[in-house]
């Protein structure tokens, strides 16, 4: 997370510079966005695989036959997918002064897209999830109508951003809140509340745990590559907490893994390969925790990508490969 440093930066862009770059096509400048912000290629993997868990795994533990890819999957896939890209735009509005200070390059902040077209890009993924819940049916107005209002407590950093914001671990569990949120309204589209039963919370604890692995991991630096304006994990608690912090989040996505690769009888080398990915994603935490340098920071940043993606990926196949799929 990024620290304001009272720099005087605010919303307002030099007027010049904005409107060098809003000369330019605005399909370039979008695409530049997406590019720099939200990569398609690599945040659609990340996407597929969550929804693919948590769709698949809702499917799987109520025994309800082989999981089902029809108009009501797409629907809340793409209620997912929206979700996600929310999270981005409203992120820009909350940290845009701090980007500012530590970010000047990003295209935000030299104007390449503003603040006042994100927030028309905010109000139309808005609509357009108010109108595929609507398509849903109950169900689908009250989950996703749960993580928008939670995603909103995150826009305004729940009401106690000045006592939030320096305590970076205790910020990322709280916003974590959104995981299980959005988990649960994924789930009970295909099989209903009845069918959404206590071992969903093994799905729920693979996706928060590995999603607290990528994040707690993503901005790992040694000492010497910190930034004094950017409060990273690392940064504001150490190497040996944050590593420690990573550690117990592989552990409970991990043990969530093999638990449900075990109950879904998926196949044998489901669960050794998780096993495998938390052991060796350990081993590199450990090392540094004891030999903070950049290069052991870069191979934790580079870890954490990799076990978010290998185990929901065996859980996927997994399943699919187990129950099948009907379109």
């Amino acid at each position: 997370m990024d620290r304001q440093a009272g720099s005087g930066y605010d919303e307002g862009m030099n007027e010049g510079t904005v409107a060098q770059h809003t000369r330019e096509p605005a399909w370039r400048r979008w695409w530049a966005y997406q590019a720099e912000r939200f990569p398609l290629a690599t945040h659609l993997v990340g996407i597929v695989l969550f929804f693919g868990l948590a769709h698949g795994g809702a499917v799987a533990l109520a025994g309800d036959g082989p999981i089902r890819l029809d108009g009501r999957a797409a629907a809340a896939f793409g209620l997912t997918f929206l979700v996600f890209l929310l999270l981005r735009v409203m992120d820009e509005f909350k940290d845009f002064a701090d980007d500012a200070i530590n970010h000047p390059d990003r295209v935000v902040q030299r104007g390449i897209i503003t603040l006042a077209e994100l927030r028309v890009l905010g109000w139309g993924i808005a609509v357009s999830m108010a109108l595929l819940a609507l398509s849903l049916g109950r169900w689908g107005l009250i989950g996703f109508g749960a993580v928008t209002l939670f995603a909103l407590l995150m826009r305004v950093e729940f009401f106690i951003g000045a006592w939030l914001r320096p305590r970076v671990l205790t910020y990322a569990l709280l916003h974590q809140g959104i995981v299980p949120l959005l988990c649960i309204a994924v789930g009970v589209l295909p099989v209903g509340p009845r069918g959404l039963g206590p071992e969903f919370g093994l799905v729920v604890g693979v996706a928060v745990g590995l999603g607290l692995v990528f994040e707690l991991t993503r901005k790992a630096r040694a000492p010497e590559e910190e930034i004094a304006t950017l409060d990273t994990y690392t940064r504001i608690h150490g190497p040996g907490l944050t590593s420690l912090a990573s550690a117990a989040a592989m552990g409970l996505g991990v043990c969530s893994s093999v638990w449900l690769a075990l109950r879904l009888a998926l196949p044998p080398g489901s669960p050794v390969l998780i096993l495998l990915s938390g052991l060796v994603g350990v081993a590199i935490l450990l090392a540094f925790a004891l030999r903070p340098r950049p290069s052991s920071a870069k191979a934790v940043r580079a870890m954490g990508t990799a076990v978010f993606v290998l185990i929901q990926a065996a859980l996927v196949v997994g399943l699919v490969a187990g129950r099948g799929v009907s379109l």
